[in-house]
């Protein structure tokens, strides 16, 4: 039977109803005369207006992809939308080109599905409607923008996540219709040779290339926010089981999945109190948990393996498929996070729909930039300390990154600079009385990146940092993005100290030399306070007043550094060295194997004498 909550809406509702669904939603004795659909594309002979439109997904991945592929459904009052999994229901807020929206009821019914609801004054298109739910539903960035693609397979099952560029076409030659006005670079489905299109001036490509035709991860809902550094229960198992569907066991834990969808939002929050999952593949088409482990890795939920199949390994990508076959101690919390983080960059970069749209790009031979650019600023009065500090920008790799050296109160020299960084520099003098704000400001005026990071000048950064903090930024849709000071060295004392902090969640501070957002955030915030302590604090405290998110990042390719004296803000070594924030520590510097150092890096304090 249908959800009685979803029977109750529909038996109130006008005719003419119809009701858009997953295959797999249970919708058996529905009233008399609504219209089903699990395309939207077979719908015959559209009314001028509907009495409710309803959209039944399995879950918010689902939800998503619908929204890419829907078709004009012409207008209603009432739109409804039933997941029959989601951890809270979607709701919205309606544009202000729409009709007064006159109620909205978004719930979880007693079938434990969730129902929204929303009831405008006068009609409204419905997949406007339904595509801004499914936008909203989830805050990542979307990755569309800037490539035009096509299908000529509508399939709510196979499309990539909210990507309302994407033109459904009845056949390929629609594409270079002469009357298009946006024509598409990609036609998938097909490999007819189309002709040149006078508005791109070229003819459409097309591609049957089972990597584009199948839906990519989603990372705005499989990522790794939500991770848990103290997991208790041990290592969950995902085997397929006879009947097609798979399985993942473990201390109470005993969920099914299938292989069509792969892993699942209610499947990534069951397995995160576990210390990670081992993959048994099937004997008989063991790529079909090649999805399932692909959305798991960029979930962050540590993954391993006793081997990889041929067929698995090409479906996965040499680099997942090796990282299957690490074999961290699971039970130990720092090689568990580290074998995380490494997961979790493979599945976002080579399986998202930011990689989809890399790999259309390169199909339509088009130029595609997944990450804004980067402007490192340092402020530095501290002239020993900036070539360790350059050293650090020098090393960052996946990322288009500048740096801005704001030297307060000496004359940095340029040729240093450009000995580490080459090119990508600018050079900006303040006197020393100048306030730590203002030369801050300065070096964000002489900022060409299209995002500004804050960088300190005697901390280390791991080559990843940058990257790791545009794929947060990507995917958890904030407006700054840091990192936790998990690491720090106490050069007084020779010791290097892991703390407890949470990461992959929104919070309220980041460390202040991990401090990335973009321009039109940090001015709606203030930008820096002139003042000469507390920066990083005043910034973020006016990005929260502004309703900005911050969130905060894994802090393994990050280490800050504590010497006697120098910083502008200094709770002391007792700070850091409390049992309460204690994870572990060692004698000497011992960062973690992310931030890959090399001697060179290593303090003076440290060395051998």
């Amino acid at each position: 039977m249908a959800d009685p909550a979803l029977s109750k809406l529909l038996d109130g509702a006008s005719e003419p109803v119809v009701v858009l669904h997953d295959p797999g939603v249970e919708l058996r004795g529905l009233p008399a005369g609504v219209t089903l659909s699990t395309t939207g594309h077979d719908l015959p002979g559209l009314p001028h207006r509907w009495g409710l439109v309803v959209l039944a997904c399995t879950d918010v991945l689902s939800l998503r992809r619908w929204a890419s592929v829907l078709p004009g459904l012409g207008r209603t009052r009432v739109v409804a939308c039933l997941l029959v999994e989601a951890e809270r229901p979607v709701t919205l807020v309606p544009r202000p080109e729409w009709p007064m929206l006159t109620a909205l009821n978004a719930r979880r019914v007693a079938s434990g599905a969730t129902l929204t609801v929303a009831r405008f004054e006068s009609g409204v298109r419905a997949e406007l409607v339904l595509r801004e739910l499914a936008r909203t539903a989830a805050p990542g960035r979307a990755a569309y923008a800037g490539l035009v693609a096509a299908t000529t397979r509508p399939d709510p099952a196979t499309a990539p996540p909210v990507d309302p560029g994407l033109q459904v076409l009845a056949r390929p030659a629609d594409a270079v219709d002469e009357g298009r006005t946006i024509p598409p670079d990609v036609v998938l489905g097909s490999t007819q040779t189309l002709p040149a299109h006078h508005v791109i001036d070229r003819p459409p490509t097309t591609s049957t290339d089972a990597r584009l035709l199948r839906a990519p991860v989603d990372e705005a809902v499989l990522n790794p926010a939500g991770y848990l550094k103290d997991a208790e229960l041990s290592t969950a198992a995902l085997e397929a089981a006879p009947d097609g569907r798979l399985l993942l066991r473990g201390d109470g834990l005993d969920h099914s999945l299938s292989a069509e969808q792969g892993a699942t939002p209610t499947a990534v929050r069951l397995l995160r109190p576990h210390r990670g999952v081992r993959v048994s593949w099937p004997p008989a088409e063991p790529e079909r948990l090649v999805r399932t482990v692909a959305g798991l890795a960029a979930a962050g939920v540590p993954l391993v393996a006793d081997d990889v199949p041929a067929t698995a390994r090409a479906g996965l990508g040499d680099r997942l498929a090796d990282l299957l076959l690490a074999r961290p101690d699971l039970g130990s919390s720092l090689p568990r996070d580290e074998h995380s983080v490494r997961l979790r960059r493979a599945g976002l970069l080579e399986h998202s729909a930011l990689a989809w749209r890399r790999r259309l790009a390169a199909a339509a031979g088009l130029p595609f930039r997944p990450f804004p650019s980067v402007t490192a600023v340092l402020a530095t009065k501290r002239p020993h300390l900036l070539g360790h500090a350059l050293r650090q920008v020098a090393k960052q790799r996946g990322a288009d990154v500048e740096v801005v050296v704001a030297a307060h109160g000496f004359d940095a020299d340029p040729d240093l600079v450009r000995a580490h960084v080459g090119d990508r520099f600018v050079l900006r003098t303040f006197d020393e009385s100048t306030f730590f704000g203002d030369v801050l400001n300065g070096g964000v005026d002489a900022a060409s990146g299209d995002l500004v990071l804050k960088i300190d000048d005697d901390d280390w950064y791991g080559p990843d940092f940058v990257a790791d903090l545009l794929l947060a930024r990507h995917y958890s849709g904030a407006e700054v993005v840091g990192t936790t000071v998990e690491y720090a060295y106490l050069a007084p004392i020779n010791r290097t100290i892991r703390r407890r902090d949470d990461s992959e969640r929104i919070a309220q501070f980041v460390a202040g030399g991990s401090i990335m957002t973009d321009r039109a955030s940090l001015t709606a915030a203030g930008r820096f306070r002139r003042v000469r302590r507390y920066v990083d604090a005043q910034l973020l405290d006016a990005a929260r007043q502004q309703g900005q998110s911050i969130y905060r990042s894994h802090g393994l390719g990050y280490m800050l550094r504590r010497t006697a004296a120098g910083h502008t803000w200094d709770p002391g070594l007792e700070y850091y060295l409390s049992e309460e924030r204690l994870e572990e520590s060692w004698d000497g510097f011992h960062p973690s194997a992310l931030l890959e150092h090399d001697e060179s890096e290593v303090p003076d304090e440290a060395r051998s004498p």
